[in-house]
């Protein structure tokens, strides 16, 4: 697991985003944990990157967990995701 870290607008998610998906396209799985915008708002903003996270999700290589309102089970799902 790596933490990535920092100031807003330092670039973190774009940097996470291309990380996770070239280890995508590597058939790795990965997961993106959100305290601030919602599913929607992330995949939006990775598609203006040219990176399509729902393929990468119905591939079951990706994941997304939006902390702020993630239910006992979904959690568990995230402690359980490999």
């Amino acid at each position: 697991m790596v933490l990535i870290a920092g100031n807003p607008g330092a670039g973190k998610t774009q940097l996470m985003l291309h990380v996770l998906y070239n280890s995508m396209k590597r058939d790795l799985k990965g997961a993106y944990v959100s305290f601030a915008e919602t599913k929607g708002q992330f995949y939006e903003g990775a598609l203006n990157q040219g990176i399509d996270l729902r393929e990468m999700e119905e591939r079951n290589l990706f994941r997304f967990y939006d902390m702020l309102t993630l239910p006992k089970e979904e959690f568990e799902d995230f402690v359980d995701y490999s």
